[in-house]
């Protein structure tokens, strides 16, 4: 909501963190994070193309985001979460960045006929399933609050490949 100060993790092309700096107003927050340094290119153009000037550009290594301790409202991981190589070190520092009671959101895929694969199979399909994600969520210290899965269906183009669900799912840092 407004005035808040919200964190984009993996955000890519930052298509939502444009979204996010409309949301929290010129008096929120908005910090951008990726670890490629391509991706921090584009961030860095579309922030100045639009004139993002409540976002913060971040670049962070796969096992900190590079955060605020203490200061997030909420944390939003989408179609990243399975690119996490440390997720419990970056479980740990987006816990530490939110305040107690901040949302961390996480959307991300997963086909239904690999969700009893291990987590390594997955993640070289970029996908991850939700049962595995709450797991690595509650030992990380989060409580889920709800998961919708699927949220959306997603299909591709490719005749053998079926619908993917974009699972979604919040946690709070317990107060």
């Amino acid at each position: 909501s407004r005035g808040d100060w919200v964190a984009d993790v993996g955000a890519g092309g930052g298509y939502y963190c444009m979204r996010l700096a409309e949301i929290v107003g010129p008096e929120g927050k908005v910090f951008a994070e990726d670890i490629s340094d391509w991706r921090i290119r584009a961030l860095n153009t579309r922030v100045k193309v639009f004139n993002l000037s409540n976002v913060e550009i971040v670049k962070g290594t796969p096992d900190d985001p590079g955060l605020p301790v203490d200061r997030l409202d909420a944390v939003l991981v989408v179609d990243s979460y399975h690119h996490f190589s440390n997720y419990e070190g970056m479980l740990d520092k987006i816990l530490h960045s939110l305040k107690r009671g901040g949302r961390l959101v996480i959307a991300d895929y997963s086909f239904a006929e690999h969700r009893a694969q291990p987590r390594a199979d997955q993640l070289k399909l970029h996908e991850i399933a939700p049962d595995l994600t709450r797991k690595e969520v509650e030992t990380a210290g989060f409580q889920e609050v709800k998961c919708e899965d699927p949220f959306a269906k997603w299909r591709s183009g490719h005749p053998r490949v079926t619908v993917a669900d974009l699972w979604l799912m919040t946690a709070i840092r317990p107060k």
